[in-house]
């Protein structure tokens, strides 16, 4: 590197990140560098300054790389000065040979590795020293070579513009594709926004329909609860005068018929009872929450107990079941699906029913007895209403308990399921969102 420290090298090229990087290199090896960016201005450096080394690009505007090096090797006072090309654009072999029969002692192809360029650059300075270099040809002979590089750049010159007349007409295609594509796809969106906008609308209008209808829904089925059960309770009071104040002037086989009078009407009260259920978990409006599962089954599992004390069943509950959900709907599966186990157990010497989850995606939640059980063949019948898969005699009930269920979970998003075996139990699956 010290022995290029005095040594100037003139740059000229008019790209400005071509003439950072020959800086960077050359005065990373030691060398001053000076930079300018046509031959015009190179022309004024030498007139003033004296370089060691001039390194010019070739297609450059006012004076081209050919035209430099011409005026350079004529000049008695610049001739001896090596000149190197260092171009991308002119790679032919008839483009070298222009170069160095106007003088130029290489002719460098863009792009070069640092190393090697330097070694080129140094080799072509120590020639110049020991008065190695080749002169320039007779200026008859670069007069013929120049006019057969004009017309050479002519025809490349109209080359390129053939080239860029296609490029041109070819973008003016594309943008009108373009802009073609762009009225298409503003049309298409409006289109969108207004099919969206429609759709919003109906909607909208089909939700306040639904609430009205689901309204008075509620509103008639509560009308005829309240008008079932009048008629029903009217049934059971008359059966009652008749065992308080007759019973003595019935004949047994009456007394028996009362008694069945009786146990049906109570019968399709708690009947009446479960449809106005089923139908408030339908329609009712619902409100999320956080219900912590296990608590509800403790406060259901210890009501059983009480309303059935000759019972001994073993109860196993998971702690801390958190989810969310409608609070009082999702209490209800609760008591179905344990009123269900409680049910189905009735017979089991060792009754056992246990809630708990299953870790798993999604997170499964299950209530599981060691009672009746069912064939699993007819497992998805038992969520349908008044389905019922075992004697009414054997294990009373609606048969709309685990069709509320059902509808409860599906309105949460949720799914479930049930598994089990004849005499072996069931289990009862469902999630939540």
């Amino acid at each position: 590197m010290n022995n290029h420290s005095n040594l100037k090298i003139l740059s000229v090229d008019d790209n400005v990140d071509n003439r950072y990087l020959l800086e960077s290199v050359l005065r990373g090896a030691g060398y001053k560098v000076t930079s300018v960016t046509n031959g015009v201005e190179a022309l004024n450096k030498l007139i003033v300054e004296r370089y060691d080394l001039i390194l010019a690009d070739i297609l450059m505007p006012l004076m081209d790389g050919f035209e430099l090096c011409r005026r350079v090797k004529q000049d008695n006072t610049m001739r001896d000065v090596p000149f190197v090309f260092y171009t991308a654009t002119y790679t032919e072999k008839k483009d070298e040979e222009l170069g160095l029969a106007l003088g130029a002692s290489r002719f460098i192809v863009k792009p070069i590795e640092p190393q090697p360029f330097l070694e080129i650059i140094g080799d072509v300075i120590d020639q110049a020293r020991k008065g190695q270099l080749k002169p320039a040809q007779p200026l008859e002979d670069q007069e013929t070579l120049l006019r057969t590089y004009h017309h050479r750049l002519a025809r490349k010159l109209d080359k390129k513009v053939t080239q860029l007349e296609t490029l041109s007409r070819e973008l003016q295609a594309t943008v009108e594709a373009k802009e073609r594509e762009n009225v298409e796809r503003r049309k298409a969106e409006a289109e969108v926004r207004a099919l969206n906008t429609e759709l919003e609308n109906r909607v909208r209008g089909r939700t306040q329909e639904l609430a009205i209808a689901n309204r008075e829904l509620e509103a008639f089925v509560a009308a005829v609860s309240h008008d079932l059960r009048a008629p029903l309770h009217r049934i059971n009071g008359l059966a009652e005068i008749l065992i308080e104040d007759y019973a003595k002037e019935l004949p047994e086989i009456g007394r028996d018929c009362v008694a069945r009078i009786n146990a049906e009407t109570h019968r399709m009260g708690r009947l009446v009872d479960a449809l106005f259920k089923l139908s408030q978990a339908t329609h009712g409006e619902m409100r999320k929450e956080k219900i912590d599962l296990s608590i509800a089954a403790a406060e259901i599992a210890a009501e059983l107990q009480l309303q059935n004390p000759e019972r001994c069943v073993q109860f196993v509950i998971a702690p801390r079941v958190v989810v969310d959900g409608d609070p009082a709907l999702l209490r209800a599966v609760m008591q179905n699906l344990l009123d269900n186990a409680w049910k189905f157990t009735a017979k089991t010497p060792k009754a056992r029913i246990e809630f708990g989850i299953i870790d798993a995606k999604p997170r499964a939640y299950f209530v599981r007895d060691n009672g009746a059980g069912f064939d699993s063949k007819r497992a998805t019948e038992v969520f349908a209403p008044f389905q019922r898969l075992h004697s009414g005699n054997d294990f009373p009930g609606t048969g709309i308990g685990l069709a509320t269920v059902h509808q409860i979970i599906s309105r949460h998003g949720g799914h479930i399921w049930a598994e089990g075996a004849p005499a072996s139990g069931a289990t009862f699956f469902f999630t939540l969102p």
